[in-house]
C-alpha cells in the first residue's frame, strides 16, 4: 500500500511506502583565499595527500542534531547556502565537506604534496569511508552525538555504503548512474562494445577513451570552480573528477550488493529527470519498503537551492521524528 499525504499550505507531498514483503585524522583551520566563502574551511587530514575541505558549525546544544552534508559532484552544499543558514540560526549543527578528489579539497594540499588519489584508485566505498572517518572525528573533537548524513545527488551513490548511522537522509540520490545520465551511459556502452574487436588491447583503449571523455568534460567544470574560488592545481583536480566518474561507472543501488543501513528518508524532486525519478522509486520500493519518501513539488534536481526554506524545514521535521522513535 502507498499512502500519499499532502502538507498545506506548502507544496510538500509525503509518500510513505508500506509494502508487505589505522588512520589518525586531524582538523586544522586554513586561511587559503577561497574568495567567495564567508567562513574559512577547515582542513581535515585523513592521510598524506588525502584531505577534505570541511566547514564546521557545532550545534548550540550538545544534544542537538548535526547535519553532515555530503557533496554533489558538480557543486557542494556550503555554509553560505540559504538552507544551511536557516539550520544554523535554529541551533542545529552543520558540517559540509568535499571528498578528497574534489577541487576544493585538492586546493588545500601544500604545493609539494602529491594528491593521494593520483597513486591510489578510489571507489564509492572509499568515499563512504571518508565520510565515516570525518563523523568519528566530529564526535570525538566536537562532542556531536547525533549526526545525520545528508547526501546530495552523486553522493547518494556513496550513502548506500555508509554504516553505523541510525538515520540517513538522501536528497535526489543517484540510485543509478545510467538512469541519471542515460545518454552518457549509451556512449560508454558503445565504447566498451568496441573492445570485443580487439581482445588484447581493447580494454586499455576503452579505458583511455572513456577517461579522455571524462577529462574533457571536467576541464570545463574545474575552470569554473577555480575562477570562482581563486584556487589552482587544475590538472590534479581534473584527475580527481575523472576518478569520481570511473567510480560511478555502471553503478546502481540494486546491484551494489549491500543492505540499506539505518532509517532512511528520501527527498526527491517532482521535476527530476524522468529516468532517474522512475529508478529512484523502483529502488526504494525494492530495497527499503519501509523508508519514507518526500516529494518536493515544483522543484528541480537540486532541491536545496530550488526550495531552501522548505528543504531546511523538512530536514528538521524528519530528523526530529526519526530520533524520537
Amino acid at each position: 500500500m502507498i499512502s500519499l499525504f499532502v502538507k498545506t499550505p506548502t507544496t510538500l507531498s509525503i509518500l510513505i511506502f508500506s509494502f508487505l514483503i589505522t588512520l589518525t585524522p586531524s582538523l586544522k583551520a586554513t586561511t587559503l583565499p577561497f574568495m567567495s566563502l564567508s567562513v574559512p574551511p577547515t582542513v581535515f587530514t585523513i592521510s598524506p595527500g588525502r584531505v577534505l575541505f570541511t566547514q564546521v558549525v557545532p550545534p548550540k546544544d550538545s544534544e542537538a542534531i548535526t547535519f553532515l552534508f555530503l557533496p554533489g559532484i558538480n557543486r557542494s552544499v556550503l555554509l553560505e547556502e540559504e538552507a544551511i543558514k536557516i539550520l544554523i540560526s535554529k541551533g542545529y549543527g552543520v558540517v559540509t565537506f568535499n571528498f578528497s578528489t574534489q577541487p576544493l579539497s585538492v586546493a588545500l594540499l601544500d604545493r609539494d604534496v602529491r594528491p593521494y588519489f593520483l597513486d591510489n584508485e578510489l571507489a564509492l566505498k572509499d568515499f563512504a569511508e571518508e565520510t565515516e572517518i570525518l563523523a568519528k572525528s566530529l564526535r570525538k573533537n566536537y562532542g556531536m552525538k547525533k549526526i545525520i548524513p545528508v547526501s546530495l545527488s552523486y553522493s547518494g551513490a556513496v550513502s548506500i555504503f555508509l554504516k553505523d548511522f541510525p538515520v540517513v537522509i538522501d536528497t535526489s540520490p543517484m540510485t543509478s548512474n545510467a538512469a541519471a545520465h542515460p545518454q552518457a551511459d549509451i556512449l560508454r556502452k558503445s565504447v566498451m562494445a568496441s573492445q570485443f574487436f580487439n581482445p588484447f588491447f581493447g580494454p586499455v583503449i576503452v579505458r583511455s577513451t572513456l577517461d579522455s571523455f571524462y577529462r574533457a568534460h571536467w576541464e570545463v567544470q574545474v575552470a569554473s570552480i577555480t575562477d570562482q574560488f581563486g584556487i589552482s592545481k587544475i590538472p590534479a583536480m581534473v584527475e580527481g573528477y575523472t576518478m569520481m566518474s570511473r567510480a560511478a561507472e555502471d553503478f546502481s543501488w540494486l546491484d551494489a550488493g549491500v543492505d540499506v543501513q539505518g532509517k532512511r528518508i528520501y527527498l526527491i524532486a517532482e521535476n527530476e529527470a524522468a529516468t532517474l525519478k522512475e529508478n529512484q522509486l523502483t529502488t526504494f520500493k525494492e530495497l527499503d519498503p519501509k523508508g519514507s519518501v518526500i516529494l518536493f513539488k515544483d522543484s528541480g534536481h537540486i532541491i536545496p537551492f530550488d526550495q531552501p526554506e522548505l528543504y531546511a524545514e523538512t530536514l528538521i521535521k524528519v530528523a526530529l521524528e526519526a530520533f524520537s522513535e
